[in-house]
């Protein structure tokens, strides 16, 4: 019975010495728990490090209550000037210059986070004023908030942009100028040229001989070929400032081709041009501009005429649903591939020695683009030198 107690003991003592081994054994997991933290944090801490003074861009770390600077990398020293010692003696009022008051809205916007990127101008040590952008947020340190920024030195990028801005506007004044002259230099022009015509018209009534005849003729048809040049300056100055407005209106479609037809035979038959006409539409009427479409028609037809020494010029119309198709084909010389994607620009001829006497400015094509884009229409051209062209267009409208 002596030894019951003795027995106890012994127990107790195991007990405690297990319970010992436990606690020690948890105190070193818990303790190389804690190193492997600390290790952790070195290493993350030894890589901000690195990638902040490292980095090729300019980087401050900011107080966001207070502003000042608590750090800045190597970059930072480079673009201000300052060492970064002598940049964390500062706060970003003394190189922003906002206004204290403006500054401190900016800081509470980046530490609220309702804004993560800023355009500022910031004063350099040499005094010299630098546009930059700033991409900011804040981060908690120790239970304290700081602004990480990363600063960008945008002065070459905005000084280009305001180089170009100017040289737009300076581009717009001169087309302006150039829109009004041509303008204002078609209508003088038509004043002595419809003088010119009258009279000679008249000239037409009175007996002259055959040489006269043809002599009168030719002056006819040059002093013709001078008025649609102006026509077409003045139309296309018109389309470029936007003061040409589109009618819709309803308009017969035949009596519009009868006419425009009649036209353009004699002047297709002149050059031994054959001229063919289909058309394929149930309706009478088109809801749209019948002068702009005329001017369409011309133009194309004409064009054609123009770059064609044998062969059929075909016009086609087509009712699709709400829309007016038209295509128009030759047989003439066609257009490179190098100069399809220009042919459409004012002034833009083929550059063929076989056309350096085709009569016109080159305008006729971008006169038809810029009218067809006014209606909301689409124009698509196809063309192998050679063998000809074809322009199909697509007008939207009604038919009736």
């Amino acid at each position: 019975m002596g030894s019951l107690p003795d027995s106890l003991t012994f127990h107790r003592l195991i007990l405690i010495m297990i319970g010992l081994f436990i606690v020690i054994a948890m105190l070193l997991i818990f303790i190389l728990w804690i190193n492997s933290i600390k290790k952790r944090l070195r290493e993350s801490e030894a890589k901000y490090r690195s990638l902040f003074y490292n980095s090729k861009s300019v980087m401050l770390l900011i107080e966001s209550d207070t502003g000042r600077v608590a750090d800045a990398n190597k970059e930072a020293e480079n673009f201000y000037g300052w060492s970064a010692s002598e940049l964390k003696e500062k706060s970003v009022r003394s190189f922003n210059i906002l206004s204290e008051e403006e500054v401190n809205k900016e800081l509470r916007r980046a530490a609220e986070a309702e804004s993560k990127h800023f355009n500022f101008r910031h004063r350099l040590k040499d005094g010299s004023i630098r546009d930059v952008e700033v991409f900011t947020g804040p981060v908690n340190v120790q239970n304290d908030t700081y602004l990480y920024s990363i600063v960008h030195d945008v002065t070459e990028k905005l000084e280009y942009y305001r180089k170009i801005e100017s040289s737009k506007i300076k581009v717009e004044k001169a087309l302006r100028v150039k829109n009004d002259f041509l303008a204002n230099i078609s209508h003088e022009l038509r004043t002595p040229l419809s003088g010119t015509i009258g009279v000679l018209n008249l000239l037409k009534s009175e007996s002259l001989d055959e040489q006269q005849m043809q002599w009168l003729e030719m002056a006819l048809d040059a002093v013709g070929t001078l008025s649609r040049m102006i026509d077409e300056l003045l139309l296309n100055t018109q389309l470029e400032t936007g003061r040409l407005s589109v009618k819709n209106e309803w308009f017969d479609i035949m009596k519009m081709l009868v006419l425009e037809e009649g036209f353009l035979r004699r002047r297709f038959q002149k050059k031994g041009l054959r001229f063919r006409m289909k058309h394929s539409y149930s309706s009478k009427e088109f809801r749209g501009d019948r002068v702009l479409l005329l001017q369409i028609l011309t133009n194309l037809l004409t064009n054609s005429s123009k770059y064609s020494d044998e062969g059929e010029i075909t016009l086609e119309l087509t009712e699709d649903g709400d829309c007016l198709r038209l295509k128009v084909s030759d047989q003439g010389c066609g257009i490179p591939d190098t100069e399809l994607n220009t042919i459409f620009d004012p002034f833009v001829r083929i550059d063929d020695v076989r056309n350096r006497n085709v009569e016109g400015l080159g305008l006729g094509l971008a006169i038809v683009n810029k009218i067809v884009k006014s209606m909301d229409g689409d124009i698509d051209i196809k063309s192998s030198v050679g063998e000809g062209t074809e322009i199909n267009i697509s007008i939207p409208g009604a038919f009736r």
